[in-house]
């Protein structure tokens, strides 16, 4: 499973976890319930969808331009879809995200299963009254939340970090590709001059057709480079 579809995972759940906790604590007899329960349940449910909207955020930041602006909503609500209509879009966030790819899908497993250990805890919590007394009085969840914002900030600082180098690497790389196209053009001229022979005279000519290469870090072997690189021969 993709980064984006453990993300979509997340999302869904956060909003579930806040359900739980407000039907958990509605098992508090309102006559017994102090200000501190509300204040706390409150407190848990705005930190739950801060981390929700923040993590929402960083999958349409990631999003922007890989894919149509009109549909970027849609897709990360059903994130399911995402490499369904555009197959290419794990070579694409591979390229955004470079060599903090594996780090982004990690980070978001590790917090998809703090998320779970935190909806697993809350259903613990909830199946009495004086679990519920006890849990919302000492915080039960802080600490798993704090997991979770650590998490969801690491994937903010990769992903600023990625869009910032982004523009930046594609020059670098682009410059790497066509210095090794003209190394290998010069070598096949070579090769086609050699073996051509014409009594008319003509000149073979060689032209680079394709000048873009889409490399993503995994590309450091030159047969990676060399992929989809197109040639078109002539003569003069």
């Amino acid at each position: 499973m993709s980064g984006l579809e453990i993300a979509g995972l997340i999302l869904g759940a956060i909003p579930v976890a806040i359900e739980t906790l407000k039907i958990g604590s509605q098992g508090i007899a309102v006559l017994r319930r102090s200000r501190r329960y509300d204040y706390e349940l409150e407190r848990l449910s705005n930190k739950l969808e801060n981390e929700r909207v923040r993590l929402e955020d960083v999958c349409e930041k990631v999003l922007v331009d890989l894919v149509p602006h009109s549909r970027i909503e849609d897709l990360i609500q059903h994130p399911g879809r995402l490499f369904d209509d555009d197959p290419e879009l794990k070579a694409k966030l591979r390229r955004r995200l470079w060599k903090g790819c594996d780090l982004f899908d990690q980070t978001l497993r590790e917090i998809n299963a703090t998320m779970n250990e935190a909806i697993n805890s809350i259903s613990i919590q909830i199946r009495d009254e004086s679990n519920v007394r006890r849990s919302l009085r000492h915080s039960f969840l802080d600490g798993l939340l704090s997991r979770i914002n650590e998490g969801v900030s690491v994937l903010e600082q990769l992903m600023n970090r990625s869009i910032q180098l982004e523009s930046a690497r594609k020059i670098r790389f682009q410059g790497k590709f066509l210095c090794y196209m003209r190394s290998i053009a010069s070598e096949l001229f070579a090769a086609l001059q050699a073996g051509f022979c014409c009594p008319c005279e003509h000149h073979p000519g060689l032209q680079l057709e394709k000048r873009t290469s889409d490399i993503v870090p995994d590309d450091i072997k030159h047969d990676s480079l060399i992929t989809g690189a197109e040639f078109r021969l002539s003569l003069v």
